[in-house]
């Protein structure tokens, strides 16, 4: 997926009756017959080896990737692939079922052909997929979501909505799916100086079609998280401490550019009136009824514990005295700490402090430990930490070191990360998707990458490749072995996975 998405200059930018100019890139509502739907799945593979994913190390459980064939002057061609993969007895067997996706040709909002079906995403009980269809090579292009029923193969659109923000995310039932309106495709809310937000958080019954709307805030990011089966986690800075913070960058940058009095010194004093620094806030949202309720102060990015009785999330080490924050705070840590606390916000420790960007955070079974995925090496030869954190003691161990090459240095979105977690699976095993640029296309003209699937055993730090692609529009796996069960408050603790770091 490297290089997949490119900013793309403004066209019309409409002015609203704020006076605020607004950048619209794609329809409001959906014009006629802009639905796509899935043909029915051919058993095999299609299009010979391009695009499709070689197994392998056989594992129980299903692959889903999409691809597309990509062609100089537009027209792709776009395919969802399920791949099941049975072993019984020491002998697998690997059932792929090809869906191409057939798509509307519509000049207005698909000029040149180019919208596909891309990042794929298993539902927690793994009947269903969601993914996306749309400009998946665009910042500001928008995309629909669709959910693919695999014990039936029909093929449902979520919402009428048009997305840019990538982040989607599963309630732990199946049933709800949260998703962010506005903005463009990293949540950023300005396109050529042009606001495109706010950004609107929702939640939707994707069976029924039944919205809510959680918030509107231009500080909203994901990867959201839910606490219970229907309670959403986010963080947000208040409308308040935007503007604060707003008027404090302008005054520091009003001092750096050499605001000075009669004798040659800066101006400090409209830095030095400024109040304590505005900090975001940690909200959960009930389904049941329909409203948020603030947690706790100066914590962003919260994950719930499996038994929802604590939260991870990132805020100051000492909130007493807060860290100043920076400008695109939302998607840097910039200093932040990763933290613990109750879920009332009592008993908060300060764990790590981050750097240069947020890593992958989910908990262990146990409720007492963290995992982290954290880009430690930028490409072309880049590297990530495993670490496993105990909240008890503050301490770390080691997992595993992940490597990847790229042929040349290259430009990654936060949003696509070389290393992307996708998951804990049963108490001991996390999944990660590595992708590689291998060069360009000699026919197409665009990037080529590999990816691939690995495994990594939380005892031993093994790391085992299950399988490969080559330039897929997104991947993820689910694991049969794993009996499904839904995280809630009332869980019960599992047993320790591995003893305290030492």
């Amino acid at each position: 997926m490297c290089g997949r998405l490119f900013n793309e200059s403004a066209a019309t930018n409409p002015v609203a009756s704020d006076g605020k100019v607004r950048k619209t890139t794609t329809p409001s509502k959906s014009p006629p017959g802009d639905i796509i739907s899935l043909r029915p799945p051919i058993a095999g593979t299609v299009q010979g080896t391009l695009g499709q994913a070689k197994v392998l190390n056989p594992l129980p459980g299903r692959l889903i990737h999409a691809f597309a064939v990509k062609y100089r002057m537009g027209n792709f061609v776009p395919y969802l692939v399920l791949h099941k993969i049975e072993v019984k007895d020491g002998v697998s067997k690997v059932s792929p079922l090809t869906y191409p996706v057939n798509k509307p040709i519509d000049k207005e909002i698909d000029e040149y052909g180019t919208r596909i079906a891309y990042d794929p995403q298993f539902s927690p009980d793994g009947r269903y997929v969601l993914f996306k269809f749309g400009e998946s090579m665009s910042f500001n292009g928008g995309y629909r979501l669709y959910v693919l029923d695999t014990a039936t193969n029909s093929t449902k659109l979520v919402s009428e909505k048009y997305l840019s923000y990538a982040f989607v995310s599963w309630s732990p039932d199946s049933n709800y799916i949260a998703f962010v309106e506005g903005g463009d495709a990293e949540g950023g809310i300005f396109a050529l100086s042009s606001y495109i937000g706010p950004l609107s958080l929702f939640v939707c019954n994707w069976r029924t079609g039944k919205e809510y709307m959680v918030t509107g805030n231009d500080t909203i990011r994901g990867p959201f998280f839910w606490r219970k089966p229907h309670t959403l986690l986010y963080g947000v800075l208040s409308e308040k401490g935007q503007k604060e913070l707003m008027e404090h960058e302008d005054a520091s940058s009003a001092n750096e550019n050499g605001q000075k009095d009669k004798g040659g010194k800066a101006q400090l004093g409209a830095i030095k009136t400024v109040k304590l620094e505005p900090r975001p806030d940690v909200y959960e949202y009930s389904i049941e009824k329909r409203s948020s309720k603030l947690l706790f102060h100066d914590g962003y990015r919260p994950v719930a514990s499996p038994d929802g009785k604590r939260i991870a999330f990132f805020g100051s080490e000492h909130p007493e005295k807060p860290f100043p924050l920076r400008d695109g705070w939302q998607d840097h840590p910039e200093g932040a700490s990763l933290s613990v606390a109750q879920a009332d916000g009592t008993k908060r420790i300060a764990i790590d402090q981050e750097g240069d960007n947020y890593p992958f955070v989910c908990w262990l079974p146990d409720n007492q430990h963290l995992l982290t995925v954290e880009q430690t090496q930028d490409t072309p030869n880049a590297q990530a930490e495993v670490n496993i954190w105990d909240i008890n003691t503050r301490r770390f161990q080691r997992v595993a070191l992940l490597k990847a090459k790229d042929y040349k240095a290259l430009p990654r979105s936060i949003i696509e990360p070389q290393f992307l977690g996708l998951g804990l699976h049963g108490s001991d095993t996390l999944y990660v998707f590595v992708t590689e640029c291998t060069g360009a296309d000699p026919k197409s003209g665009y990037l080529m990458d590999k990816g691939s699937l690995q495994i990594i055993d939380l005892g031993t730090g093994k790391i085992t490749t299950v399988a490969e692609t080559t330039s897929d529009s997104g991947v993820d796996w689910y694991d049969d072995s794993v009996p499904v069960s839904i995280s809630t408050s009332t869980a019960k603790p599992q047993a320790n996975v591995l003893p305290p770091p030492g």
